[in-house]
């Protein structure tokens, strides 16, 4: 049996890039451990995007396993499927994997996984536009004193504004990101030796709403798997060190450079919580702009570091706007740490009824959550053992749905 893996989704590093690694790493030693001899393992990477991940190139990987690389960059994917045998395909993220059309006309048994369906939220719920309103670029009134001042930013930014949408909207900034999904549900169409995997339900009810599907049986939804944890009790940022340093409790957000994480709004909401609350500060990973004594910046972190800072905060804020599973929730309670937590899209499905919920949308609701966090410290328990409690649950079923996605990998299904 010959598998192709899908390495192009490891060209940079992101959730779906942890996903495939730990997919991988599960697949190897499942081979390893069984001794299977007839499975023969293929990479497809493209040489022009490389490989984000030292542990997932060619000389790294055959010291676990033997795998071939064979690299789509020089030839099409069809032709080294054709020419390898491939039995069957894994992609580990539809999207990256989307940009090669030729991937339509595929014969093999392939798997594909759809982590989210983003553009299409963009598009259908014009939540690409409230972006450009919601973090702050457009706040007139806050930013100039005087009134011709606010006339003139006004007309410059309003019509950069209208720039922005026209260009995004007709000159083929959506459509790029919407075309990457394309072959992927051309072939889901043609090839009924094709199988989606999606990681939650809102997952697939997207997958459904935005696409003709045929055959919805041919879609599973398997959370994803958990990504294994670097613990250390070594801090390798000095910004880290210092705040843990402090004593100071915090409340933790990851993501911050990110619109759809929603950074602007919630840093908002946290001032007017300052007036109330004299402890806590507000940490934001990966954001850059102004700081102050309650509210501080840190670099993107280390695999180590980023887990020192979950294992420490006080709680986890997660604001976001969007998304299909969402693994740092889980993370924070791996440690029974309180999580704050958006109430749309997939978050409510995977986290149950222990994070406090808030509407993304409104600065008074993010507000009211942290609020209700400092309300007693019976509030503060009772959110730390529910973290705790939803966090087995769903580590249980991410396990249980790893073993399927293997063995539907190799053909045990």
């Amino acid at each position: 049996m010959n598998i192709l893996l899908d390495f192009i989704t490891l060209s940079v590093k992101t959730g779906a890039g942890e996903y495939c690694r730990r997919v991988y790493f599960e697949l190897i030693e499942t081979l390893n451990k069984n001794e299977n001899d007839d499975v023969n393992l293929f990479a497809l990477y493209d040489s022009s995007k490389g490989i984000a991940y030292d542990d997932m190139r060619d000389d790294a990987l055959k010291r676990r396993h033997w795998v071939a690389f064979v690299d789509c960059k020089r030839k099409k994917i069809t032709d080294i499927v054709e020419e390898n045998k491939i039995d069957s395909f894994f992609i580990g993220c539809a999207q990256y994997v989307g940009v090669y059309e030729e991937i339509a006309r595929l014969k093999c048994e392939v798997i594909a996984v759809v982590h989210d369906n983003y553009a299409e939220e963009l598009t259908e719920d014009s939540v690409y536009d409230y972006f450009l309103h919601a973090n702050g670029g457009y706040e007139y009134k806050k930013r100039f004193k005087y009134e011709i001042l606010n006339f003139m930013r006004y007309f410059r930014l309003t019509l950069k504004l209208c720039k922005t949408i026209i260009k995004n909207r007709h000159n083929g900034g959506y459509e790029k990101l919407l075309s990457k999904m394309r072959p992927i549900m051309q072939l889901f169409a043609d090839n009924k030796n094709m199988r989606i995997v999606t990681v939650s339900e809102f997952s697939k009810s997207a997958i459904i709403y935005h696409y003709e599907i045929g055959d919805e049986k041919r879609i599973s939804v398997m959370y994803s798997p958990e990504r294994n944890p670097v613990e250390s009790n070594s801090v390798e940022s000095v910004e880290l060190r210092s705040i843990l340093d402090s004593k100071r409790p915090y409340i933790l957000m990851l993501s911050a450079n990110r619109e759809a994480k929603n950074a602007y709004k919630t840093i908002n909401a946290f001032k007017r919580f300052c007036k109330f609350n004299k402890d806590l500060i507000f940490v934001a990973v990966g954001r850059k702009g102004e700081t102050s004594s309650r509210i501080l910046n840190l670099p993107f972190l280390s695999d180590q570091d980023l887990t020192i800072a979950l294992r420490k905060c006080y709680a986890l804020i997660y604001p976001s706007f969007f998304e299909g599973f969402g693994y740092p929730p889980l993370e924070a309670m791996r440690y029974g740490k309180p999580v704050l937590c958006s109430n749309v899209s997939s978050l409510p499905e995977v986290l149950g009824n222990a994070p406090i919920y808030f509407s993304p949308f409104y600065n008074t609701d993010i507000f009211r959550a942290m609020m209700k966090l400092v309300q007693s410290d019976d509030e503060y328990a009772k959110r730390s053992e529910l973290s705790l409690t939803q966090y087995k649950i769903v580590h249980e079923r991410q396990e249980r749905d790893l073993r399927k996605l293997l063995d539907l990998i190799l053909k045990k299904e």
